[in-house]
């Protein structure tokens, strides 16, 4: 007759499968990922703690890097090539002199090249003429300008203003006078 013994499991463990810190079933107040219990989840991951999943990591929406829950507005961070705006991650515009419009409402049909979902959604809108890179579509929004020009105040102006000169060091840009 053989005599069946029990075995403590690892501390880290509720529950186990065995003695080592990678066969937990559950944890003590840290989440479950891959039989091991962490007291923060890995990158692309966030802590569930509902019931229904007993402290366990569960993945993120494909568009963020960190969150905090499951869906795509749920973001901290985003993936590359992904724009983080409030908490949801969009794309980005591949286009020079567009920006991605987050207020616009998705809803265009796909229509037009699909490897650039952004630009077919109707996502990614033209920048003022004068500008170059831009955060909206109005004159005062530009970051950078088109060649010949000089950002001053959000805007690109084929001229200095009384006062300012133009920095060729930083192109695009204007310096105060002394």
């Amino acid at each position: 007759m053989t005599n069946l013994l029990t075995e403590a499991c690892n501390s880290s463990c509720a529950s186990c499968f065995g003695p080592s810190s990678t066969q937990c079933l559950s944890c003590n107040s840290a989440y479950l990922y891959q039989s091991q219990c962490l007291t923060v989840c890995p990158i692309g991951y966030y802590g569930d703690q509902t019931v229904t999943s007993n402290w366990t990591c569960q993945p993120c929406n494909s568009s963020c890097l960190t969150c905090y829950g499951s869906t795509n507005s749920n973001c901290y961070s985003c993936n590359p090539g992904q724009t983080l705006s409030g908490s949801q991650c969009f794309g980005n515009c591949l286009t020079v002199g567009t920006y991605y419009n987050t207020s616009n409402v998705l809803s265009k049909i796909l229509s037009s090249n699909p490897l650039n979902l952004n630009t077919a959604l109707g996502l990614c809108q033209s920048c003022h003429p004068t500008c170059r890179s831009c955060n909206g579509s109005l004159i005062n929004q530009c970051i950078t300008c088109n060649t010949g020009t000089y950002l001053y105040n959000g805007q690109c102006l084929s001229t200095c203003p009384y006062s300012y000169y133009p920095n060729t060091s930083i192109i695009s840009h204007l310096i105060r006078s002394q």
